[in-house]
C-alpha cells in the first residue's frame, strides 16, 4: 500500500485534540481507560458500479488495505433490479464476515437503495433517521449504530439544493447532540454531504460537530479530484479524542481507486 503521507500528523506537538465540552485526555493520571486506536473510514461506493460491472471485491481490498475498523458506506443498493444483492451484506463478507447495518432511504426498483455501515466490532443499538425529499432529488437517510467504544454514523446528503441538505443536517444534528450532547461516549458522523467546506451546510454542522480531517485533499471525482465533498465529523460532547492522522488514499498494492467508485475514500485515525 502506498499511502499519501502530505496530511498525517506526525509529530506530537501538532496532535489535535478534539473537545467540546472537556473531559481528560487519554492515557492521563485522571482517566482509569487505555487510550483506544481506531482507523474510521466514509466511502461512497457509487452502488459498487460506477466504472466496473460489481467493484465490491476491490472495494474490500482497499479496506483491507488500509487497515480500517469500521466504514461508513453511501450509495447501496438492496435487493432491486439494477443490483439483485445486499451490497452492504455482501461487502461484509468480502472485508472478513464482518458485522453491518443497512438503512433505506427510498424504495426502489423493486428493492431499495440507502446508506450502511460496516465493522470489524460488534454493533450495539442501531438507530434509522429518514430525511423527507423536501425540494432536494431524493428521500435520504442516516444510519447510527453503536459499538462498544464510540458511536458511528453515516449519511448521504442531497446532491441539488442547499435547503434541502440543512434540512437533512437538521434532523441528524437534532437526534445526535440531543441523545449524545452529555455523554463521554465518542460521536463521529461521516458520509457525503455534497458541500464544499465553506458551504452552507458544513457551516451548518461546525455549530455541533468538528471536521477530523479539516484541510484534507480534494474526494471528487476519483480521477483528478477537484473538490471535498466527503467528511468524517466527531460530535462536540464530552468526550475527549486525539486525531493522529487522515488521510485520502489514492494508490493501493491491488486496487485502482479510479475504477472501484466515482469518490475516493476518506481514513482518520483516532485515539480516546
Amino acid at each position: 500500500m502506498h499511502m499519501r503521507k502530505i496530511c498525517s500528523l506526525i509529530a506530537v506537538a501538532l496532535l489535535l485534540v478534539v473537545s467540546g465540552c472537556g473531559g481528560n485526555k487519554p492515557g492521563s493520571s485522571n482517566d482509569p481507560k487505555p487510550a483506544k486506536s481506531v482507523r474510521l473510514m466514509t466511502y461512497n461506493v457509487g452502488a459498487f458500479g460506477k466504472y466496473s460491472e460489481n467493484s465490491t471485491d476491490m472495494v474490500a481490498t482497499m479496506i483491507k488495505e488500509l487497515g480500517a475498523d469500521i466504514v461508513g458506506l453511501q450509495e447501496l443498493d438492496s435487493c432491486n433490479t439494477r443490483h439483485n444483492w445486499h451490497q452492504v451484506k455482501s461487502l461484509a463478507e468480502a472485508v472478513g464476515n464482518w458485522n453491518y447495518t443497512f438503512t433505506a432511504a427510498m424504495d426502489y426498483k423493486g428493492g431499495s437503495y440507502g446508506v450502511g455501515i460496516i465493522s470489524k466490532e460488534k454493533l450495539g443499538k442501531e438507530f434509522d433517521l429518514h430525511i423527507p425529499k423536501g425540494e432536494g432529488g431524493e428521500p435520504r437517510a442516516c444510519s447510527i449504530v453503536e459499538t462498544p467504544d464510540f458511536v458511528y454514523a453515516t449519511t448521504h446528503l442531497d446532491h441539488i439544493s442547499d435547503e434541502s441538505r440543512i434540512a437533512g443536517a437538521k434532523i441528524i444534528d437534532d437526534f445526535l447532540w440531543n441523545r449524545y450532547k452529555d455523554s463521554d461516549k465518542p460521536v463521529f458522523l461521516c458520509g457525503d454531504m455534497n458541500s464544499t467546506p465553506k458551504g452552507a451546510t458544513i457551516s451548518f454542522f461546525y455549530t455541533h460537530f468538528r471536521n477530523l480531517a479539516d484541510g484534507c485533499p480534494a474526494t471528487y471525482p476519483s480521477t483528478g479530484a477537484k473538490k471535498c465533498i466527503d467528511y468524517i465529523f466527531c460530535l462536540r460532547n464530552k468526550a475527549s479524542v486525539t486525531v493522529t492522522g487522515f488521510d485520502v488514499p489514492v494508490k493501493y498494492d491491488k486496487a485502482d481507486a479510479s475504477v472501484a467508485s466515482d469518490h475516493l475514500p476518506v481514513i482518520v485515525d483516532v485515539k480516546f
